[in-house]
């Protein structure tokens, strides 16, 4: 029997794994919500264990009620997402294959904050930040639109610039219109 406090790790990353080589949406969402159900009830089972602690991780009276209540919240929004990205992938906003990495993301997204949440070393901690991160910015830059990976700095024009150039599918709205020059927000306003 492996301890809760792995179970709460290793389930999600493992199921990103598995999720990335399904290509089915209703497989994959259903193994989501089936993944996080599992890291929730290993969660819940933390309180009832004796608490851990060695070099790299740590699970004390503070935080298990983190990564219950992470866990709760990451169970219940793979539900509702379940759902509300089948609209999506219906409407023709996300293919198949976009969806295939957004569950597998998501759990990435889970596997990372519990990291952080019981880590108990600075590397570990910093890590488990940055992965939940660059899993989060990707799903929202899944839909590859202007709006999902739009920088509002004025510094960093010339970077959207030039990764517009390099990825000129960006530049289209939803249903591929092309916003026009004040309607982009980076611009001057249209005279």
């Amino acid at each position: 029997m492996i301890a809760p406090v792995y179970a709460v790790l290793l389930i999600p990353f493992v199921a990103a794994l598995v999720l990335a080589l399904v290509t089915n949406y209703r497989w994959g969402a259903a193994l989501n919500v089936l993944a996080c159900g599992l890291t929730f009830a290993a969660g819940v089972s933390l309180l009832f264990v004796d608490r851990v602690r060695t070099d790299v991780l740590l699970i004390d009276d503070f935080n298990i009620y983190l990564v219950t209540l992470t866990t709760f919240i990451g169970f219940t929004t793979s539900i509702f997402s379940a759902s509300y990205i089948g609209h999506e992938l219906e409407t023709g906003r996300l293919t198949p294959n976009f969806l295939r990495f957004y569950h597998a993301l998501y759990q990435a997204m889970m596997g990372a904050m519990n990291l952080a949440l019981v880590a108990n070393n600075i590397g570990v901690l910093w890590v488990g930040v940055e992965v939940a991160t660059l899993s989060t910015v990707m799903m929202v830059g899944i839909y590859r639109t202007t709006a999902a990976v739009e920088i509002f700095h004025p510094r960093q024009r010339r970077h959207r610039a030039r990764l517009l150039r390099h990825h000129p599918g960006l530049s289209r709205g939803p249903g591929g219109a092309r916003p026009g020059p004040a309607g982009d927000g980076m611009g001057p306003p249209a005279a």
